[in-house]
């Protein structure tokens, strides 16, 4: 790949990096907001329509039965801002590929919960919180535009397919522990 194909394939790469980080902030502040509701155990945020009092009062509002599942979220896009630095401002190929396998663990991981979440509120629950729709709306459209954006082959700092797959399935096992850890109840 030429010089100017490089420079080409990095801008259109920042473009998109932009919209990821500004979805990354977005669900920080949402996961903060809903973390701090969790713990204060007080009247949630309530939109006309929604039962956010029953959703986060629900057992499944909470990880091993003593913090806010929304902490974990601030813990992923905590994690999802130092991989943007690494992206964005790193020099090298190879603190930029940890970052990009920090955002696609993260996406994976954000992604699936939130599918989750929102099966949860579907399914289980039959009660839809606001704050909780537009935390699983971020985490998925997140997930999607840290997937599409992930250099492969050799785009920029192109990465290897069978490296995006790995992130990917490491994502959904720690999705997995989540969901283990929410459905938790002490003896």
């Amino acid at each position: 790949m030429g010089m100017d194909e490089r420079d080409q394939a990095l801008a259109v790469q920042n473009k998109w990096l932009i919209l990821i980080t500004l979805l990354a902030a977005a669900g920080l502040c949402v996961s903060g907001l809903l973390s701090y509701w969790g713990f204060m155990s007080s009247e949630f945020g309530m939109w006309r329509g929604f039962d956010c009092n029953l959703v986060m009062g629900s057992g499944w509002a909470k990880f091993l039965d003593a913090m806010p599942l929304a902490m974990l979220g601030m813990g992923a896009y905590i994690i999802v801002i130092m991989g943007l630095m690494l992206v964005g401002q790193a020099e090298g190929d190879r603190p930029r590929k940890l970052g990009w396998r920090m955002l696609m663990v993260m996406a994976s991981g954000l992604g699936g919960a939130s599918l989750w979440l929102i099966y949860l509120q579907l399914i289980e629950l039959h009660s839809w919180c606001g704050w909780c729709v537009v935390h699983n709306v971020i985490g998925i459209w997140f997930c999607v535009w840290v997937h599409r954006t992930v250099p492969v082959g050799n785009k920029c700092d192109g990465m290897k397919r069978g490296v995006i797959w790995r992130s990917a399935i490491l994502g959904l096992g720690l999705l997995g522990l989540v969901i283990w850890g929410a459905g938790f109840e002490p003896a």
